[in-house]
């Protein structure tokens, strides 16, 4: 049994001419933004932990507030097209010929609203590559700060393992060298020895002393990693602009389909039920008339 449902011919009409040029309409986005609220102290967070705390502070945006909005508008619109598309045939007649107008306009809809997302997407994401060259500039700045005092740093580190490994060789010397009987001080030494191997062996194969990235085995630095994350985030945007050319060849195909609909709307009304123009008869069809004298 068909479906019947009330059409404005006049809205068919209207959504006819005015889809025909659907292909140039400029997807717009609102001026929702997104004012970083972070401090350059996340710096010190691991990878995992300094990207969640900027999409903390991303979800607490306006913008991030404006994109879950608009995609459960976009989730509404795909099941709205869907069900539509798949009822088409139920239809028949002027019922069909609003029900693809419908279509056709809910198809506009979903792109406009897609370039919409599109554009706050790429909002975000300039947000964010902003925030990790910031973080990527104070980075290199303590970096060099770091390295003023590397060879105070390094001198002092050999002092102090020079005097380590004189201390420890004493104390070797005179707890483990003697002939004389071992003293309660000597098997205490030797078990706090062996408890301190044990915990360097620990301290050594703890995960959290492994926390960093690495590539083919080797550490990244710090500033290796942000840049990484910065590549990772100019890749997004690169994929969203091949999203910004998908849209355009759905709005092409639209406008296409509104082409389709125009000429069907006209055959619908000027050309149905098998109409003929009427013809009218000439003096010529009934010359005979006058030629014949019998």
């Amino acid at each position: 049994m068909k479906k019947v449902i009330k059409i404005s011919m006049a809205l068919s009409i209207l959504a006819a001419t005015s889809l025909t040029s659907l292909a140039s309409l400029p997807a717009m986005a609102n001026e929702t933004g997104w004012t970083p609220t972070i401090s350059e102290k996340i710096l010190i967070l691991p990878p995992k932990h300094l990207e969640t705390a900027i999409e903390q502070d991303f979800d607490r945006s306006p913008l991030a507030s404006e994109l879950g909005s608009i995609e459960q508008t976009i989730n509404s619109q795909v099941s709205f097209l869907s069900q539509l598309q798949s009822d088409l045939d139920l239809y028949e007649g002027e019922q069909q010929l609003e029900a693809r107008h419908q279509l056709i306009s809910g198809k506009r809809d979903y792109i406009q609203l897609m370039g919409e997302q599109i554009q706050l997407k790429k909002k975000r994401l300039e947000v964010k590559l902003a925030i990790y060259d910031k973080l990527l500039r104070k980075s290199k700045r303590s970096a060099y700060e770091n390295s003023q005092s590397a060879q105070f740093d390094e001198v002092h580190s050999a002092v102090a393992n020079r005097a380590a490994t004189v201390d420890s060789s004493l104390r070797d010397d005179l707890f483990t060298s003697t002939m004389m009987p071992e003293t309660k001080f000597a098997g205490a030494y030797a078990e706090n020895q062996s408890a301190i191997s044990q915990l360097v062996e620990a301290i050594e194969n703890h995960p959290s002393n492994h926390v960093g990235q690495s590539i083919d085995g080797e550490p990244v630095s710090r500033e290796e990693e942000l840049r990484l994350s910065m590549q990772d985030i100019q890749s997004e945007l690169a994929i969203l602009s091949m999203e910004e050319d998908v849209l355009g060849h759905m709005a092409k195909l639209v406008s296409l389909d509104a082409q389709a609909f125009a000429d069907d709307l006209n055959d619908f009304q000027y050309g149905m039920d098998g109409f003929e123009p009427k013809t009218y008869d000439s003096p010529a069809n009934n010359l005979q008339l006058f030629i014949n004298q019998s």
